[in-house]
């Protein structure tokens, strides 16, 4: 009995230390980073063509915090860092945002504009469902800011105000035309996947 748990435990070992040999090196946030900047270019070539072909695109959900981590998107200002967690129809995404900063041409003394001063995480809960093709259809369920949850009124107040001035198409709900003649998006867990067709 002995020998049979010593040769158990030794089993044990060599598959603990053959097993980090045969799996693949995990990706670096660069390596990720680019191949989402791939995917990207891929989608907008194909949406460019005359007849673009059926494809199929999956962004990985690591892909593309790596991409926003690398700032190979602009960021908006004040905005410091984002991440996203993805699950079947909801997109869940954590920011640190300067609020200083995005109101500092735009200085308010509604009372409600209290809760966006200074730099805090911002945690945003969103659904996001097709709107037919070539549309998406996006619901802001819920924003926390440091923890404590914005009322609705005070968010559209700040939007109108301080947010649609430079991008104007932002809102809590709303459907969007996607780009790049992509015919849905459909958002699962721990990605996201275009269709062009």
């Amino acid at each position: 009995m002995q020998a049979f748990v010593k040769r158990a435990i030794s089993l044990a070992a060599l598959l603990c230390l053959a097993a980090p040999l045969g799996a693949a090196p995990a990706k670096s946030q660069k390596q990720l980073a680019d191949s989402m900047e791939k995917k990207i270019a891929a989608v907008r070539e194909n949406g460019a063509r005359e007849r673009p072909k059926g494809q199929t695109t999956v962004f990985a959900q690591d892909e593309i915090n790596a991409y926003f981590a690398e700032r190979r998107l602009p960021m908006p200002e004040g905005v410091r860092s984002v991440t996203f967690d993805l699950t079947p129809g909801k997109v869940f995404s954590r920011a640190r945002i300067d609020f200083d900063e995005i109101t500092r041409e735009r200085r308010n003394r509604n009372p409600l504009m209290h809760l966006f001063t200074g730099t805090h995480n911002v945690e945003v809960a969103a659904r996001a469902t097709s709107a037919g093709p070539g549309r998406v259809r996006v619901n802001v369920e819920s924003v926390a800011i440091g923890g404590v949850t914005v009322p609705r009124m005070a968010l559209q107040f700040f939007i109108e105000r301080f947010v649609n001035p430079k991008y104007p198409n932002v809102r809590l709900d709303g459907e969007y035309t996607l780009p790049s003649r992509m015919d849905s998006v459909t958002i699962e867990t721990r990605k996201g996947t275009v269709l062009q067709k």
